[in-house]
């Protein structure tokens, strides 16, 4: 009897012992297998394909619940669940819940739900959800829930939700909600809603931007900041319009008849927006006393001095490509070459649709394009009438 006291000490021990135990393997059973060995799902170990692992190995096709560290195939791979940590499949790789870490594959990438961090893809990165971090693929990267990073392909970004950063492709950029950092592409950048900052591309389209457009197209429908290309379009501007012909609802746009010391018989057409004057023209007959035939190509950018709407005087600055005729004559210039201008112009309305108008500044005329070319510098005077 006086061993009982040591008899229970070693019962509670056992039961504790035992408890513990089977508290354990329950762990164990539930809990996610260390490594989980794909052939042709559902060829698997385990063959739940329903599986959490912390790796899984696939050789031709995995499929599992989740995977928490590392997933890597030959050929093709698809989670359910969530996928944590670093994914390499050889053609295609499917998350259905959130991937959290990095992901690649050279064929397709697909995440049914939201992104945190980096996928690629040799053709496709598809995201269904939102982003955040970096897309990059070999031909076009969807980005369903909008996007905060970079978007970087060769073909196409798409973002449907609010996108923030950058856009980089070679064909197109499309922002379906508003963007804000910069698209560059070398075609088409559209952002269907606002845009606040940069658009580079041949085409810029936007429906309220705040930042610039630098391109070849630039079109908004209301615009504040610069817009810099050959044409520049809008229906509201707050800014700066700098291209060859710039146009926004009710501006001013005239046609321009003049004669100048430089070129004989001149027409132009000249738009107007905020003060900022734009004229591109093309004239004929070369009055320096080279020559008579010569073709002229020009453009001329200023802005408004002092004024009011039909009388005011104005500075611009230009360039003007002379197209000289071919001759015998070893002493006339028969190579194009430039004219760069500084004029102060003028214009004194005389009628409801007419003004007088005159410029007078100085051309510097080159010999060739050649560098290192010699030039000289004229007075440049020229008259003529703009119709409105």
């Amino acid at each position: 009897m006086k061993d009982r006291p040591g008899h229970m000490r070693s019962l509670r021990f056992g039961i504790l012992l035992a408890l513990a135990a089977t508290l354990a393997l329950s762990a164990i059973a539930s809990a996610a297998s260390p490594i989980s060995a794909h052939f042709l799902s559902p060829v698997s170990v385990p063959s739940d394909p329903e599986n959490e692992s912390f790796v899984r190995l696939s050789l031709l096709y995995g499929h599992s619940g989740s995977v928490r560290a590392l997933d890597l195939g030959l050929v093709a791979g698809r989670t359910s669940g969530d996928m944590q940590g670093i994914q390499f499949q050889g053609a295609f790789a499917s998350t259905g819940g959130d991937l959290r870490g990095g992901s690649a594959t050279f064929g397709v990438n697909l995440v049914q739900q939201d992104l945190r961090g980096v996928q690629f893809a040799g053709l496709a990165s598809w995201t269904m959800g939102s982003v955040g971090g970096v897309q990059w693929s070999g031909f076009m990267n969807y980005a369903g829930g909008g996007m905060s990073g970079i978007q970087l392909a060769s073909f196409l970004n798409v973002s449907d939700g609010p996108t923030k950063y950058l856009q980089i492709s070679s064909v197109a950029n499309v922002a379906a909600d508003d963007f804000q950092g910069w698209q560059l592409t070398a075609f088409m950048n559209h952002a269907n809603a606002r845009m606040s900052g940069v658009q580079t591309a041949v085409l810029n389209l936007a429906d309220t931007a705040s930042g610039a457009q630098i391109g070849v197209i630039n079109l908004a429908r209301e615009m504040s900041g610069l817009q810099l290309g050959v044409f520049n379009g809008s229906r509201e501007i707050d800014g700066v319009p700098i291209g060859i012909i710039n146009h926004t609802t009710g501006n001013p746009r005239n046609w321009l008849f003049y004669a100048s010391n430089l070129s004989l018989a001149n027409i132009g057409y000249r738009t107007e927006v905020n003060g900022w004057v734009s004229t591109l023209s093309g004239g004929y007959g070369d009055n320096q006393g080279s020559q008579s035939d010569a073709g002229f190509l020009g453009w001329n950018f200023g802005h408004r001095l002092l004024g009011r709407e039909h009388t005011w005087l104005g500075v611009d600055v230009g360039y003007v490509h002379i197209m000289p005729r071919s001759s015998d004559d070893p002493a006339v210039n028969v190579r194009p070459h430039p004219a760069f201008q500084l004029r102060l112009t003028g214009d004194v309305g005389v009628a409801s649709w007419l003004n007088l108008w005159g410029a007078v500044g100085v051309s510097a005329i080159g010999e060739s394009y050649d560098s290192g070319s010699d030039s000289e510098t004229e007075l440049l005077l020229a008259v003529g009438v703009v119709v409105r």
